[in-house]
C-alpha cells in the first residue's frame, strides 16, 4: 500500500506493477508478448479479445444466489 511519503512517481510505478500482476493473475497476455506480434495480428487479437468481454460482460456476476 502506498504510504504518504512515496513520491507520486513511485505510487506510478508501484500501482503499474499491481495492475500486470492482476492481469498476468488473471491470464491476460503482457505487453511484451503483444509488442513481438506484427502489427495487423496484434490488431486483430486485441479486436478478438475485446468483442469476447463485450460477449462475456453482461454474463459476469448474474449467477443464481
Amino acid at each position: 500500500m502506498p504510504q504518504l511519503s512515496e513520491s507520486p512517481a513511485s505510487a506510478r510505478a508501484g500501482a503499474r506493477e499491481l495492475v500486470k500482476n492482476i492481469a498476468k493473475d488473471h491470464g491476460c497476455p503482457g505487453e511484451d508478448f503483444f509488442n513481438q506480434m506484427f502489427d495487423n495480428i496484434r490488431r486483430e487479437v486485441e479486436e478478438a479479445m475485446l468483442r469476447n468481454d463485450k460477449i462475456i460482460g453482461p454474463s459476469v456476476g448474474q449467477g443464481s444466489l
